[in-house]
């Protein structure tokens, strides 16, 4: 479980992706709060993401 999670935030383009993808569809389908929800995890997963990958100068 935790090698799972360090490939994902090594790589979180395609967990962001279908994140924005499933708030999209949830959106279209007007279901506004789990809609808010999916894009509020990706935009959590992408700052959390590069924000642990990032390298001080």
């Amino acid at each position: 479980m935790a090698g799972t999670f360090s490939t994902v935030m090594a790589r979180p383009v395609p967990v962001v992706a279908g994140l924005m993808a499933l708030g999209a569809v949830l959106a279209f389908l007007e279901m506004g709060t789990p809609a808010a929800l999916a894009f509020m995890v990706a935009g959590l997963v992408m700052m959390y993401a590069y924000g642990r990958n990032a390298r001080p100068q």
